[in-house]
């Protein structure tokens, strides 16, 4: 068992790899979520959990806000979902899915009454739209 423990530590050694490091190359080597970046905002999760939606916002809440500028002028908006999910709006301006201004609008119109659960799913649904549009386009 020694030995075992030796000769891997020996390899980590000559690779010039942390063990950490090592687990996150073979696990880059392995995963099928390479990011996707489109018009500056990153896509990086096939099937996003609540918890990577959250780290999705948080990285790309500045690019999304500069992004919606002068596109949210054309919709009746609400201050609360400016103030809280910029990215939302990005996602549902930006959706192939919602292709009319009408559609566009019922769900901005809709976000008021939503509870935090489907504000979270319609995140998941946009957000891996976006994700599978730009995976066959990359390819």
């Amino acid at each position: 068992m020694k030995r075992l423990v030796v000769i891997a530590f020996a390899l980590f050694s000559l690779t010039n790899l942390s063990y950490g490091q090592a687990l996150k190359n073979g696990e880059e080597l392995f995963s099928e979520e390479k990011p996707i970046v489109d018009d500056d905002v990153v896509y990086k999760y096939e099937n996003p959990t609540n918890a990577q939606i959250d780290e999705w916002k948080t990285n790309n809440c500045s690019v999304c806000k500069r992004k919606i500028g002068s596109e949210c002028k054309e919709y009746d908006i609400s201050e609360e979902m400016v103030k809280n999910d910029p990215c939302l709006i990005y996602l549902i301006l930006h959706s192939e899915a919602l292709d009319t201004k009408e559609n566009k609008e019922e769900w901005f119109m809709r976000y008021n009454f939503m509870t935090q659960e489907q504000i979270y799913r319609l995140y998941v649904i946009l957000y891996e739209e976006k994700y599978e549009l730009m995976k066959i386009e990359n390819h």
